[in-house]
């Protein structure tokens, strides 16, 4: 039997893109995700849990550390902290695989999927690996790892020689393969001389199983202003004002959504959590939705809309990636921007109409997709069960 062990310590809350992957694996018709196991955080959502185990997708809740208790801080790997922080992960990984060694040879192949591992992660699994390696556990099984992040600023040297130096030891080891999430983090890891085998398909929903059709309604125009974790970064303190200005743009005549979760208590959100309560419920226009979206409400809802505003920090996301970009461009949905960064880059590597919020861009011209990146399209909205 075929087996696929999804290690993800990130999966934890209703949100993000650790949460859409279950849904993505859980909304497969394949009969291969019978053999998927999720390996998750302990606090998995209740919400999550159930909706993997009605799919009957095995599911062990093992993870105690905060995956991102250190990804917006400064981060050095010659800090106790941070030593501290590899070494406690590294032995929950390495719990995990002594635990499946013992099932081992019930399997004919084994595949460990990573979603995203950043630098300290992939540090923490090597150490983690390398002792399997010693013990000589786990032979023959697979290592499939999706390398998902990159410094904000692709010129800072110190930190880019932390991810240098962490996926470079990882690589090497047998059964490991990584994988980039997007043409340009390929390139970073690429120009660092770090073996990347290729783009990983993007998780965010189960592509061929989804019909492509765009079919908003006529009259009233719909937006789309918002989607995901409620950030600062990701623009969502200027929704209030964006509202404001487009109702009054098109004279009340349109229709605008703003969905988010709200994963943690952010202080510095609260005000405009509260303007748009009372916006919602001024004006029936504007549709707010605070949970979740499932896939099939995701889908419906993008399938409706006439374009998606998209307040992202241009500075912020100057080098990280989003998968707005890649549900967009599947949807063929035309995106406005607050300017120039990774989004804007991604839409002209794929052939996607963009403009900017405040001023407009020259006439778009549609050229053929891939013509930057030969295969990309395809690799992105890949099946997912069938690369495990």
């Amino acid at each position: 039997m075929k087996q696929v062990f999804v290690i993800d310590p990130g999966m934890m809350e209703a949100g993000g893109h650790h949460a859409a992957l279950i849904s993505t694996l859980a909304s497969y018709d394949d009969v291969g995700k019978q053999n998927i196991t999720l390996v998750t955080h302990k606090q998995l959502a209740g919400s999550l849990l159930t909706q993997a185990e009605e799919q009957g997708i095995s599911v062990i809740k093992h993870f105690d550390s905060n995956f991102y208790e250190n990804y917006d801080s400064a981060f050095s790997l010659k800090s106790a902290s941070s030593q501290r922080y590899i070494r406690m992960l590294a032995s929950e990984y390495l719990s995990c695989f002594n635990a499946v060694v013992t099932d081992q040879k019930t399997y004919s192949t084994i595949t460990f999927f990573y979603p995203c591992l950043n630098w300290d992660h992939a540090f923490a699994l090597n150490l983690a690996l390398t002792r399997c390696q010693q013990q000589g556990t786990l032979d023959g099984a697979q290592h499939k790892v999706c390398c998902m992040f990159m410094p904000g600023d692709r010129d800072d040297h110190i930190k880019s020689l932390s991810y240098k130096q962490a996926f470079t030891a990882l690589s090497v080891i047998d059964g490991v393969s990584l994988f980039a999430s997007d043409f340009e983090t390929k390139q970073f890891y690429e120009e660092l001389s770090v073996l990347v085998q290729g783009i990983h398909p993007c998780y965010l929903l189960p592509w061929g199983q989804i019909s492509t059709t765009h079919t908003p309604k006529g009259g009233i125009p719909t937006f789309l202003l918002y989607l995901g974790d409620a950030k600062e970064n990701k623009g969502f303190n200027t929704l209030p004002n964006l509202i404001e200005k487009l109702l009054k743009q098109y004279n009340n005549n349109v229709i605008l959504i703003v969905q988010y979760t709200l994963a943690w208590d952010y202080p510095e959100l609260k005000k405009s959590i509260c303007a748009l309560d009372e916006l919602s419920a001024k004006h029936q226009q504007v549709k707010l939705y605070t949970e979740y979206w499932s896939t099939a409400s995701l889908v419906k809802q993008l399938k409706s809309v006439n374009a998606i505003y998209c307040t992202y920090s241009v500075d912020e996301y100057q080098y990280k990636s989003s998968g707005l970009a890649w549900l967009a461009v599947f949807f063929n949905i035309p995106v406005v921007l607050n300017g120039d960064c990774w989004l804007s880059r991604e839409f002209d590597r794929l052939a996607h109409d963009y403009n900017y919020i405040y001023h407009k861009r020259e006439k778009w011209v549609p050229k053929c997709p891939d013509e930057k990146a030969p295969g990309y399209f395809r690799s992105l909205f890949g099946n997912l069960i069938h690369w495990f």
